[in-house]
């Protein structure tokens, strides 16, 4: 991409043999563009004060892939502050997590499906840099996210550092940098493809998007990757995935006989055996901690079936999106204010990740 003059992270980082600053002595930690004069044609970068020539667009292109992609564990601080409010935001990825813990089962289950179609060797989301001259140091690079495919639908061979892939969308490019080995990218715009519901990937836009990441030419590690998902957005791809799973999750337990529930004594309701209520548990059904409710297992599948069934309004067994809409609400309730206008306006999202090297076709 564009040509860097003088390297000063190295400096920044006190390595050996540092380069000189554009104003001819070592780049200061935080010294401001404002301090350096850059030659004609040159303009100063914020990768810690290196001079660089606006029209050159040279530069190496990485590309990677997502080997592992990891939601916030019940209570783990992941995320970035997308709203400028001083706290971490992550709505949305500490729901899904909310949601895998209650007993809803495999339909909700975010990141068990994550590392599933990880391990089937679906790509789920790839990043390229491109203009990139130094890992050491360099704020003149471009990324770009994009969606693709196993491009020799061979999985065994994409994260060994030489899978190849096609992408089937890339989204606009967004400023990054690079200093002393790490990675910043954004603001920008990405797509990811999540298993919001069970075995099928729901391709999510996002805006407001930043990236961290330790990076070189081998991979990204240690990587946070923070978004917003907008009102607009919530409504079209978020609440329809959501119905979807909701029914799978209905249907499921359409033909599975009503459980005998359990008191929290281990023991069940009517015949006073334990027998029963251990039979039970073995099918996810009734555990012998779960307390009794209205003559369901309130922790179990089979509760939350039982309560989501109570908004069939019309009584033919499925939840129609109007039936299920107070509890969409509640639960997807934008947490952020991106527009700065007083009110919530978007869902922020926040994931871990790594990736390795790969090519995209």
């Amino acid at each position: 991409m564009k040509t860097r003059i003088a390297l000063a992270c190295a400096a920044l980082l006190g390595a050996p043999g540092c380069f000189e600053s554009c104003t001819g002595g070592p780049a200061r930690r935080g010294e401001p563009c404002a301090e350096v004069a850059c030659a004609d044609g040159l303009t100063c970068d914020q990768c810690s004060i290196t001079c660089v020539r606006p029209d050159d667009s040279s530069g190496a292109v990485y590309e990677y892939v997502s080997n592992a992609i990891r939601l916030p564990a019940s209570g783990e601080t992941l995320g970035c502050d997308l709203d400028g409010d001083g706290g971490v935001d992550n709505a949305l990825g500490s729901l899904a997590t909310q949601l895998a813990s209650i007993g809803i089962g495999a339909t909700f289950d975010p990141q068990g499906a994550i590392d599933a179609a990880l391990a089937a060797g679906d790509p789920v989301w790839l990043l390229r840099l491109e203009g990139v001259g130094d890992f050491a140091g360099d704020g003149t690079v471009e990324a770009t996210a994009l969606l693709g495919a196993d491009a020799d639908a061979d999985p065994s061979n994409n994260y060994g550092g030489a899978g190849t892939f096609s992408a089937t969308s890339a989204d606009p490019p967004f400023p990054a940098s690079l200093c002393g080995g790490a990675l910043s990218a954004g603001p920008g715009t990405a797509r990811l493809a999540l298993p919001l519901v069970s075995g099928t990937l729901t391709t999510i836009p996002m805006t407001a998007v930043s990236i961290t990441a330790s990076a070189d030419s081998a991979g990204l590690g240690a990587g946070v990757f923070c978004g917003a998902v907008t009102a607009e957005t919530r409504e079209t791809v978020l609440f329809p995935a959501v119905v979807e799973g909701v029914n799978l999750l209905v249907a499921a337990y359409a033909t599975v006989e009503p459980p005998v529930p359990c008191t929290s004594d281990g023991t069940t309701v009517g015949n006073g055996t334990s027998a029963t209520c251990t039979a039970l548990a073995a099918s996810s059904i009734c555990t012998a901690s779960d307390g009794v409710d209205e003559g369901y297992c309130v922790d179990g599948s089979q509760g939350i079936v039982q309560f989501l069934l109570g908004t069939d309004l019309d009584g033919n067994g499925v939840l129609a999106r109007d039936e299920l809409d107070t509890l969409l609400q509640i639960l997807f309730q934008p947490d952020i204010d991106l527009d700065q206008s007083g009110d919530p306006d978007a869902l922020s999202f926040g994931m871990a990740f790594t990736a390795v090297r790969a090519t995209v076709e």
